[in-house]
């Protein structure tokens, strides 16, 4: 199984860059698992100084059940997981089944930063933006999944997000096979370099 690993900070694009990845290599191949699922509970969740929870933290991510399905996917066991919904009222969980394939796309902001995980990783993919467009992607996307307004999303950004990218996240850029800026310009060529490195390994 070839592990590839899609991370960058929150609202850099990593979901899209992995659809891309899966459309063109082919969704029989691939086998696409989030760090999203992992969120602890809301009620296991750290608050911050100002009582409000944090969702960016080391803590708020069961890593250790991350790491032990990747490793059931890689014995060839088919994983059953809850879809993770963020206690949003307007969204019905669903349970979500991932099948092992002859690749592993692994998604999430703390891939690299995570010493056991790191050694699983054949290719290290950064996803990179500026920050006001992950801030502007943020409060698109939590407004819909998640239910936040936007001054909580701003907050939250400010607060935990963009501490976490600079001490977490950020520093992995420079030892990424692959960097790709998703600063709303075509990004095909950098994703084909992706796919091209990924079937040439599959192919052997």
């Amino acid at each position: 199984m070839y592990v590839v690993a899609v991370t960058g900070g929150s609202g850099a694009g990593k979901s899209f860059v992995c659809k891309k990845i899966i459309n063109a290599i082919g969704m029989e191949n691939i086998c696409h698992l989030s760090q999203d699922h992992y969120y602890l509970p809301r009620h296991l969740q750290p608050y911050d100084d100002n009582g409000i929870q944090n969702f960016d933290t080391l803590a708020s991510i069961d890593l250790q059940s991350f790491c032990s399905d990747i490793l059931k996917l890689q014995a060839g066991n088919t994983i059953y997981k809850q879809e993770y919904v963020y206690n949003n009222p307007n969204k019905l969980a669903t349970e979500i089944v991932f099948r092992p394939a002859a690749v592993l796309v692994l998604e999430g902001l703390l891939l690299l930063h995570h010493p056991t995980m790191y050694q699983w990783i054949d290719l290290k993919v950064f996803v990179d933006a500026p920050e006001n467009l992950k801030l502007q992607r943020r409060i698109q996307r939590d407004a819909i999944e998640r239910g936040y307004d936007s001054k909580d999303v701003i907050y939250r950004f400010q607060h935990h997000v963009t501490p976490m990218y600079e001490y977490y996240i950020a520093p992995y850029k420079l030892i990424s096979d692959v960097v790709i800026d998703n600063n709303g310009g075509d990004i095909d060529s950098d994703v084909a370099k992706v796919v091209e490195i990924v079937k040439n390994q599959i192919s052997k």
